[in-house]
Parts: structure tokens; C-alpha cells; sequence
């Protein structure tokens, strides 16, 4: 018996009426975790977010039902492959098929990758080098932050700099003066 996590369902959150077409694509890992991809898609795209549900639903949902989280790779291979009629979901491969909307695609993909990122323990980056036979940096990448005023932090508006400020050194003055030569507060 394998220990591997089980994709045990996969969940389509649409956009809101009258909102740019921002929908949400969760995957069920274990019947208690979520992993959510985003589905940016024109609403001309498989029908918009109701013929994009419907893909979900008929074809992506059962293909993924029960499969194992064992790695990036193999998964994006068998929702590449996967295909569909305008109709819903059919048995086997024709000329008539179309593949997957890449909209579609991506968020699975992204939603694959945060769903094995939680299954290991480990960043997305980790997975992706896993998979992909990439070193990881040995030490952390520096971290650039863009700031559009010169204003000292203490008098953006409240709120601002305790989420900005959280786990980063933070300038006392105006940021453009408190820069180094390299960039480095």
C-alpha cells in the first residue's frame, strides 16, 4: 500500500458575475487539504467560466480522482495529454479533440506544484529542482523592494508598514536615501 497523498477531488470556483475572469482551481489532497491554482482566462475560453467548469467537472476531475501526488512531472504529463468535444468528456483520442484551454493548464499546474510542495515539506522551488535535476542556490537570492514614495516608512498610511516591514529590514528615512551602492538598506 502506498503512502503517497491522493488527489481526491478537484473543486472550480468561478468568477463573480460582472468581475474580470479570475476564477480558482482547488485540488483535494487526502480529503482535507486544499491547493488552489488560477485560472486567467478571456471569457471567450472553452466557453468562459461555465464551459471551463465544465471541463473541470467531465474531463479534469475524473482523470485526476485518486491519483497519486508522486510527482510534478508524470501529473503534468497526464493532464497534458487529456482532451475533450465541445460535448464533455469522451474515451479516446480523435481528430475532433481539442486539448485543455492553457488557462486551464496552468493553474492545474500551479496547483500541482503547491499541492506537492505541502505533501514534501519543502518550497515550490524545491519541487521544481527535484524534478527538473536543478541545484538550489546555496545561500538565499537577495530580496528587491520597490517602494513609489520617498516618504519615511513611519508615515505611509497605517497598515502599510508592519505587512511590508514583516521578516525585512525596513529604512528609518526616505527609502531612494537610505540605499546603498548595491541596493542594500
Amino acid at each position: 500500500m502506498s503512502t503517497q497523498p491522493v488527489l481526491t477531488d478537484v473543486l472550480f470556483l468561478a468568477a463573480a458575475k460582472g468581475l474580470p475572469a479570475v476564477s480558482s482551481l482547488g485540488l483535494v489532497v487526502d480529503g482535507k487539504k486544499l491547493a488552489w491554482g488560477t485560472v486567467v482566462a478571456a471569457d471567450d475560453t472553452a466557453g468562459g467560466s461555465t464551459g471551463l467548469e465544465q471541463l473541470v467537472v467531465e474531463v479534469l476531475a475524473p482523470a485526476l480522482r485518486g491519483a497519486e501526488l508522486a510527482g510534478l512531472s508524470e501529473l503534468l504529463r497526464r493532464v497534458a495529454a487529456l482532451r475533450y468535444h465541445a460535448a464533455g468528456a469522451v474515451p479516446a483520442a480523435t481528430a475532433e479533440e481539442t486539448p485543455l484551454p492553457k488557462p486551464l493548464l496552468l493553474a492545474v499546474g500551479e496547483a500541482l506544484l503547491a499541492a506537492l510542495a505541502h505533501a514534501e515539506d519543502c518550497t515550490p522551488a524545491e519541487v521544481l529542482a527535484r524534478a527538473y535535476g536543478l541545484a538550489l542556490p546555496s545561500a538565499p537570492p537577495p530580496l528587491h523592494v520597490e517602494l513609489d514614495t520617498h516618504r519615511p516608512l513611519d508615515d505611509l498610511p497605517r497598515g502599510t508598514s508592519s505587512v511590508a516591514s514583516v521578516g525585512y529590514r525596513t529604512p528609518a528615512g526616505p527609502p531612494a536615501e537610505m540605499l546603498g551602492e548595491d541596493g542594500v538598506i
